[in-house]
C-alpha cells in the first residue's frame, strides 16, 4: 500500500501510446509504504488503462487531495474528466 503522504510518481513513456502491463512507480518517501511478499521497485498496475491518463490523474490527486474522498463516484469521475480535458490543451 502506497498512501498519498509518500507522494508516489508515474512517468508514463510520452512517445508510446501502448498499454503497458505495469508502470514504474517513485515514491518520494518510502517508509511510509507496506509491504509484504517479494519485495522489488514498485510498479503500478496498468492493465488496460491509458498509462498518459493514469499518470495524469494521479498527478491531479496529489494537487488536490480534496478531492480524495469522491474518487470512484460518478459526480466526481464526470468533474476529474472535465478537469483534464481543460488542462490538455
Amino acid at each position: 500500500m502506497i498512501p498519498w503522504e509518500a507522494r508516489p510518481q508515474v512517468e508514463a513513456p510520452s512517445n508510446d501510446m501502448r498499454l503497458t502491463m505495469r508502470l514504474p512507480l517513485t515514491v518520494a518517501n518510502p517508509t511510509l509504504m507496506r509491504r509484504r511478499g517479494l519485495v522489488g521497485r514498485p510498479a503500478l498496475p496498468a492493465d488496460g488503462v491509458e498509462p498518459r491518463f493514469l499518470a495524469s490523474v494521479i498527478d491531479h490527486y496529489l494537487a488536490h487531495p480534496d478531492h480524495r474522498a469522491a474518487i470512484g463516484t460518478p459526480d466526481e469521475y464526470r468533474r476529474l474528466i472535465a478537469h483534464l480535458r481543460e488542462t490538455a490543451g
